[in-house]
């Protein structure tokens, strides 16, 4: 079909057993997936499918009923439902993008449909999948990843104690090296101090694609990939993660980790969901502020929430401002603080 290695070939679609059969397919032939956010507008999606230098494009159009795929790349990509030849397109948006495939037996204008693609490929191994079996009894691990590790380096071991397995993920894979450094001297800190993870070995990413600048931040002088993460060791190099160094606060001098007011609001019998940032402060130069969802039916007023911190946690913890949220701004996985932040600054500002 003319995926050679080395090329980029895109995936917008839900979680489908024919895109993990899809994915497995790209490995093998030494290509690079790249995996499409279904939260993008065309605006978005029109800049990665360029940046990416996608050859191909695989979509499915399943959850129409919530989104249409379809009519996302109709908008992103103008000119390209009325393209002619489906295996050569020719857009000046994605110069380098031959042809899209709709994993569908329907054949919208401009798609390749299941049945044109299936017949550019030569041949298909059929693999006999064993039936799985139950569990009867199940227990709980904890693993330490990161997308640029490309997924999870570490799982905490079965044989752990419920305690450790709650907290530390486990031990680095063979071929992988895992260090706590002090972020400031570089330095290597002690079992247990914490300080910021960085990784070596075979799983760590090979870089941003076209991002010299950020590369420059991700990687030490010796190619080790600094995560970002707050995180410790143990005596028997069992990883714990404690935060993120951009979830760091500086009030009055004093670094405050956004995740230590997360947990204590959380115990709040009416908190569902809590997210901490900081903003502003005139005195404080920086204090703490909480956007809150409550459970379903729960009460709770500001004055409440303040006042359940004050006097049990440190009062520089304890949040300034608490906003109520039934809505949150997300990435395709995460609670995008920065903009909390930014809607508060502005909510703030204009008095």
């Amino acid at each position: 079909m003319g995926v050679e290695s080395g090329d980029h070939v895109g995936i917008l679609a839900p979680n489908l057993i024919e895109v993990m059969e899809l994915l497995f397919a790209v490995f093998l032939s030494g290509a690079v997936a790249v995996f499409l956010n279904g939260r993008y507008k065309s605006f978005e999606l029109a800049y990665v499918v360029d940046n990416a230098d996608l050859k191909w494009l695989f979509a499915s159009d399943c959850i129409s009923a919530y989104t249409s795929y379809i009519e996302l790349l109709y908008a992103a990509l103008p000119g390209f439902g009325e393209a002619e030849n489906l295996f050569a397109l020719s857009l000046p948006s994605a110069p380098k993008l031959k042809s899209i495939v709709l994993m569908e037996p329907t054949s919208p204008s401009g798609f390749l449909n299941n049945t044109q693609f299936q017949a550019l490929v030569r041949c298909a191994t059929e693999v006999a999948i064993p039936h799985a079996t139950h569990a009867t009894h199940a227990t709980h691990v904890t693993a330490y990843r990161s997308t640029e590790l490309t997924g999870v380096i570490s799982f905490s071991h079965p044989q752990d104690s419920d305690d450790i397995r709650a907290v530390r993920s486990g031990k680095p894979f063979a071929g992988i090296k895992v260090k706590i450094i002090n972020p400031q001297s570089h330095e290597e800190v002690a079992p247990g101090e914490h300080g910021e993870i960085i990784v070596s070995g075979f799983c760590v990413f090979e870089g941003y694609y076209k991002s010299e600048k950020k590369n420059a931040e991700a990687f030490d002088e010796n190619g080790w990939f600094v995560t970002g993460d707050i995180g410790s060791v143990d005596t028997l190099g069992r990883i714990a993660y404690h935060g993120r160094f951009k979830d760091m606060l500086k009030v009055r001098g004093e670094n405050v980790a956004a995740i230590e007011i997360e947990s204590y609001l959380s115990t709040h019998p009416a908190v569902a969901i809590v997210q901490v940032v900081g903003v502003p402060g005139a005195e404080l130069v920086e204090v703490a502020a909480a956007f809150v969802e409550l459970k379903p039916d729960a009460v709770c007023s500001e004055e409440e929430l303040i006042e359940f911190c004050q006097n049990q946690i440190a009062s520089f913890k304890v949040p300034r401002h608490i906003r109520f949220l039934k809505e949150w701004p997300m990435s395709s996985s995460k609670i995008q603080k920065f903009k909390l932040r930014d809607s508060l600054v502005d909510e703030l500002d204009n008095g």
